[in-house]
């Protein structure tokens, strides 16, 4: 995915010296070969999360809580698609929803998959990450996008990547760029 179209903060009124205790922001991206369109992308945090519903997780199926709804794990991501849901719970592996649409699935083992020992063995010369700058780049960029957001709350911001400004807010411009005291200019930033 490249920069998102927009983003829009929705939480608590802002404060100048620290960030939300809770929010939930919606960004837009442009739809890629692999999407039939644009593609929404929504942040929860400070407890916030999405309605259960959109998991299609069902019931449990054993135990002492056979019978009762499936509930989100506190931390992961969602990924809703025309035949279902992956869901990845953060420390955990990727599950699929509605469970039957996915029986039989031949799906790939990730023993051995540790994003922490790649970057470790990249740093070493042994192979490269698997999240290179070219992809942390827009990935913080598209945070930061978010962290203004929460500054100008509930209004839906225009974002031109190549310019690096709103074109819908002068208050959301007043983010994105420092002025330096003399001296302490970064060229290319200032």
């Amino acid at each position: 995915m490249t920069a998102p179209n927009w983003v829009k903060y929705n939480g608590p009124e802002p404060k100048p010296e620290m960030f939300p205790t809770e929010e939930t922001l919606t960004y837009e991206f442009p739809g890629t070969r692999y999407t039939s369109g644009r593609i929404l992308v929504k942040w929860y945090d400070g407890g916030r999360k999405p309605p259960r519903e959109l998991a299609q997780m069902g019931v449990q199926e054993s135990g002492r809580d056979k019978g009762k709804p499936r509930e989100l794990p506190s931390n992961g991501s969602l990924f809703i698609g025309t035949r279902g849901v992956l869901m990845c719970p953060h420390g955990g592996g990727p599950q699929l929803f509605p469970a039957e649409n996915f029986k039989g699935l031949d799906r790939p083992s990730l023993k051995g998959w540790d994003h922490y020992m790649i970057w470790t063995n990249a740093i070493k010369g042994d192979g490269k990450t698997n999240c290179p700058f070219a992809y942390a780049g827009l990935l913080t960029e598209t945070v930061l996008l978010g962290v203004i957001a929460s500054r100008v709350p509930e209004q839906r911001l225009n974002w031109d990547s190549e310019k690096l400004r709103f074109t819908n807010s002068d208050k959301a411009n007043s983010f994105v760029r420092e002025d330096y005291r003399r001296g302490w200019e970064v060229k290319g930033l200032s």
